[in-house]
């Protein structure tokens, strides 16, 4: 994405130096150059904030009353997916892959809990999560809770259990 928006522009400088017959000022180049990275810049920023809030809200519907190694558990289950051909290739891609998450489910994704006083620390904890911390549940593509879901694949070994969830790899 870079590389193209900096191509853009120096499309955009051939063109305007083609029709003015002026000479290619450097500092005018930097400028130009310096202002299509920033762009990308606030670009990437805005989609890892993105990717983030999508994992955050999964957490939050799927495991906010559990401990925080479950909850980085969860967050984990996503970065598996992602890094699976089976699944979406994008964290919001896989929240919102049809099938995959209960809250998607029952439409419970509308209901953003900005109010929460977990909603932040939640967040806090998939940016540290996505910043390199150890997956708790060994590759983990799936989890269930026993007690509430009867999956079908449920007879499969499951790599851990964290609180009242059941992680497989499947």
């Amino acid at each position: 994405m870079v590389l193209s928006r900096i191509k853009l522009c120096i499309l955009s400088l051939s063109t305007i130096f083609a029709s003015t017959q002026a000479s290619a000022n450097p500092a005018v180049i930097s400028a130009l150059m310096s202002t299509a990275l920033s762009q990308e810049t606030q670009d990437m920023q805005f989609e890892d904030q993105k990717q983030t809030a999508c994992m955050a809200l999964a957490v939050y519907h799927e495991a906010a009353n559990q401990s925080e190694r479950g909850q980085r558990a969860v967050v984990h289950v996503i970065l598996n997916r992602v890094a699976s051909s089976r699944f979406a290739t994008t964290p919001c891609g896989v929240v919102f892959q049809r099938g995959q998450f209960s809250f998607i489910h029952y439409g419970m994704a509308r209901l953003i809990p900005h109010g929460d006083p977990r909603w932040n620390p939640i967040v806090k904890l998939v940016r540290s999560v996505t910043a390199g911390i150890d997956d708790p549940t060994s590759g983990a593509l799936y989890f269930y809770n026993p007690r509430n879901s009867r999956p079908g694949w449920r007879n499969v070994k499951s790599t851990v259990r964290i609180g009242a969830h059941v992680f497989v790899r499947a």
